[in-house]
């Protein structure tokens, strides 16, 4: 995969975005690891404490 490198700050902010997009519409894209292993956690306190870390991140 070729890099290219956009001139402007704007451009590049945009590229990341772009570059998650293709990232995500992977069909092996499978979500973040570390939040799929928490919310999948045998522990009910667990998977409490990854919901709300998660809502409040969303949140801020």
């Amino acid at each position: 995969m070729a890099v290219l490198i956009a001139p402007a700050p704007g451009d590049q902010l945009a590229a990341v975005f772009d570059a998650l997009q293709r990232w995500y519409d992977d069909p092996v894209f499978r979500g973040c690891a570390i939040l799929n292993a928490a919310a999948q956690h045998h522990v009910d306190a667990v998977r409490t404490i990854t919901a709300a870390t998660w809502t409040a991140t969303l949140n801020s």
